[in-house]
């Protein structure tokens, strides 16, 4: 029960965190921005939990494989410490994985990825709208001044709207900027604590006392032989 409890907690955060960043992405929209939300919260706890199935299912037959050939070397620091067998690694794996703990651990990291990218986004609108108004002075030396008086006589509901594209425009500038982040290794704080927790793991399977870093490298044997 407690293990299907951690995943149920993990399905709703992961499908509630997906769904707001496409809700961010359709904001302004005119239809259903709510209806399309809860249609790609759905959707994306349907999808996660489809891969966290399958996932321990992938776990469990390595746990129970008697035909197995695959073993993990592992070294501290560069030093070899001793070797596993696969189903002893896809335990301790499955074991973080069902950790509740873990989950709640992993999920407030998410969290504060989450605010740490918001805040980025959020930073750098204002940063756009500074240097398009830069760009307008020096280009177009009396058209700012234009721009600022025909924002005095707006009526509320056309700068609502004005408000609205804005912020669109500033998401869709900012949005590609943070994904380039991301793939060149800024990891707004993001920590893999199941990963951590495997480590740990493995740390008291070799009763390992020294500090440092863990590395794991698969062995594959055939017919009795390392391949």
């Amino acid at each position: 029960m407690k293990e299907i409890h951690t995943k149920t907690i993990v399905r709703i955060a992961l499908a509630a965190v997906l769904g707001l960043v496409i809700g961010l992405t359709r904001a302004g929209e005119e239809w259903g921005s709510a209806g399309m939300n809860a249609v790609a919260m759905v959707v994306c706890t349907l999808a996660i939990g489809w891969l966290l199935d399958r996932h321990d299912g992938q776990l469990t037959a390595r746990i129970r494989s008697t035909v197995s050939q695959v073993e993990w070397e592992v070294a501290l620091n560069g030093i070899k410490i001793g070797t596993m067998k696969d189903g002893e690694y896809a335990s301790m794996q499955q074991a973080a994985y069902r950790d509740r703990r873990v989950a709640g651990r992993q999920l407030m990291n998410l969290g504060r990825v989450a605010l740490t990218m918001l805040d980025k986004l959020v930073l750098g609108i204002p940063l756009m709208a500074f240097w398009l108004a830069v760009l307008l002075a020096l280009l177009e030396p009396g058209s700012l001044g234009d721009l600022v008086r025909e924002l005095q006589k707006a009526n509320p509901q056309a700068l609502t709207d004005a408000t609205k594209q804005f912020l669109q425009m500033g998401l869709m500038f900012t949005a590609p900027i943070t994904g380039v982040m991301v793939l060149i290794g800024y990891r707004f704080g993001f920590r893999n604590c199941y990963v951590d927790s495997v480590r740990e793991r493995i740390r008291q399977h070799f009763n390992m006392a020294a500090d440092g870093s863990i590395a794991i490298y698969r062995l594959a044997f055939v017919n009795g032989a390392l391949a």
